[in-house]
């Protein structure tokens, strides 16, 4: 008897405070797995040959395929807590996420390392800190074909210049080392960087940003919007030469209605000094001759659903790299444009899926020289089915191929096959399963 109503007691003691918590709060769990077995390759591999302004002539040793292979993914699989307190003032709530990543196939995650959150909420709309996908990067998340994941995901296009730049989760820009490159001028020359002063070179458009702040405005008919901003925390001394200021800008406008979705979004990179990470070349890092970047994207979307069965969706994107060079030669500008197109068609539990993309070559400026970009265009295509057994759980199956010219360097965006060679195409199928809760 006594130690019923011990047990009695101790559970009481736990209880109370947990009830007294859900008194206007909730806290759900949520996750998404994805998983599946591929067969990948990469070949045609650039072998010699001329350069352009950006990318030196291919090495002999750049041939080395990736022949056939096997592999187990878990493509972006996730497990998340999400909450809100209501306040009781004015619709007023407190609201926070923390999700982190998963290693399904291997084991392991990062803690944290996905959309995670500390914010308010209202009828005025909601602003919160913390580390999450851009605008620029969620409104064409649902126009992927893919589950916006995968070696066929639509991010293998659009969002990165195709210089081998992979999707990016990042606080800022961080440091990195002295490296040495080759300079693709005539005869090429090699010099060693210094070190990329408030971190490393980053030109990807496709991010999950962190020491952000966002505000989502509510929906007015169908419109909305999103801002966010990423601090300055990377920035250099004052008396520093270059004196670097490193920060994000991005902003998205929406609209949803009935069948239609469309989205117009931009986002400014200040002193990312991307036009250096596509390069890899010493005159666009950051130096007393090259004081400041600017970086642009520009990306409109829309897509419709017919008869409630078929969507089709269609995304335009342009990219600018611009830095503050003056030496004679340089690189200062690199402008690409790139198309993307979806289509889903339902048929009873199933959807047929087919996505085709192109990154355009582009067009460039250097000081005093002409500037080439021939060769770097590239394009992907995939098609597949899912099988939905719920609303939870699908399978499905996919093929997708990537056709880079003789420069290019598209990969896949996520699992990307690691060192792909100037000009050699990626490709590979896909048999998986995914569960969400």
């Amino acid at each position: 008897m006594h130690k019923k109503l011990l047990a009695w007691a101790v559970a009481t003691a736990f209880a109370a405070p947990l009830a007294a918590y859900a008194q206007g709060s909730n806290v759900v769990i949520y996750g998404t797995f994805n998983v599946d077995l591929e067969n990948v390759e990469r070949d045609h591999a650039t072998v010699g040959g001329a350069g352009n302004s950006l990318v030196g002539a291919p090495a002999a040793g750049n041939a080395a395929d990736l022949t056939s292979r096997n592999r187990v993914s878990s493509n972006s699989s996730n497990i998340g807590f999400r909450g809100t307190e209501d306040l009781g003032i004015a619709g007023l709530k407190a609201i926070f996420q923390l999700e982190s990543g998963l290693n399904i196939d291997s084991g392991g995650g990062n803690l944290g390392g996905r959309n995670s959150n500390l914010g308010l909420t209202g009828p005025w709309g909601t602003v919160f800190y913390g580390l999450w996908d851009t605008p620029y990067k969620f409104v064409t998340l649902r126009q992927d074909a893919w589950y916006a994941t995968g070696i066929a995901n639509g991010d293998t296009i659009y969002g990165t210049p195709g210089f081998g730049v992979a999707t990016t989760t990042q606080s800022g820009r961080v440091g990195a080392p002295a490296v040495t490159v080759t300079v693709p001028t005539v005869p090429a020359t090699t010099i060693t960087t210094a070190a990329a002063v408030s971190g490393a070179p980053d030109a990807s458009f496709d991010r999950r940003q962190g020491n952000s702040v966002q505000y989502w405005t509510p929906a007015f008919a169908g419109l909305s919007a999103r801002l966010a901003y990423s601090a300055n925390e990377q920035r250099s001394a004052d008396n520093a030469n270059p004196n670097i200021n490193p920060t994000i800008a991005s902003g998205a406008v929406l609209y949803e209605n009935g069948p239609i979705y469309a989205n117009l979004t931009y986002e400014h990179h200040k002193d990312y000094f991307g036009l250096f990470g596509l390069t890899n070349n010493a005159l666009q890092n950051p130096s007393a001759t090259n004081q400041g970047s600017n970086d642009r994207g520009f990306k409109a979307g829309v897509g419709y659903t017919f008869f409630g069965t078929t969507t089709f969706n269609v995304i335009a994107e342009r990219l600018e790299y611009k830095v503050g060079q003056t030496a004679a030669g340089a690189v200062t500008e690199y402008n690409r444009e790139a198309l993307y197109a979806s289509l889903l068609h339902k048929i009873g539990p199933g959807t047929i899926r087919v996505s085709w993309g192109k990154g355009f070559g582009g067009d460039c400026k250097a000081n005093g020289v002409a500037c080439s970009t021939a060769g770097l265009a590239g394009q992907a295509a995939a098609v597949g089915y899912s099988h939905s057994f719920s609303k939870r759980t699908d399978v499905y199956v996919l093929y997708t191929y990537i056709d880079n010219e003789r420069l290019a360097q598209y990969n896949f965006g996520i699992n990307a096959l690691a060192g792909a060679g100037v000009g050699s195409d990626p490709s590979g199928f896909a048999l998986g399963v995914r569960h969400a809760f």
